[in-house]
């Protein structure tokens, strides 16, 4: 069970989805080592598989707002977190 964080970010790659507990989209970014310096942070947004169409994607935006905070998303297995 794992997500993945890309783009952005310090190290790149997949992120454990810990059994017990949930993982948030800036848990996982957190645990690629946080944002590069110029990340683009109101462009982050999450891919999830789409349940309706197999092979698909939804893409889900984090809503970044002009202090730069996200909403923030708690992930699923497969989940991909662009920055």
């Amino acid at each position: 069970r794992e997500a993945y964080v890309m783009g952005s970010v310090a190290v790149p790659g997949p992120v454990a989805l810990p059994p017990t507990r949930q993982l948030t989209a800036l848990q996982a970014i957190g645990a690629a080592r946080g944002y590069v310096e110029d990340a683009d942070r109101a462009g982050t947004h999450l891919l999830r598989d789409d349940p309706q169409h197999p092979g698909r994607k939804l893409i889900i935006q984090t809503n970044a707002g002009e202090d730069g905070r996200l909403d923030d998303v708690v992930l699923q297995p497969g989940d991909i977190v662009v920055v």
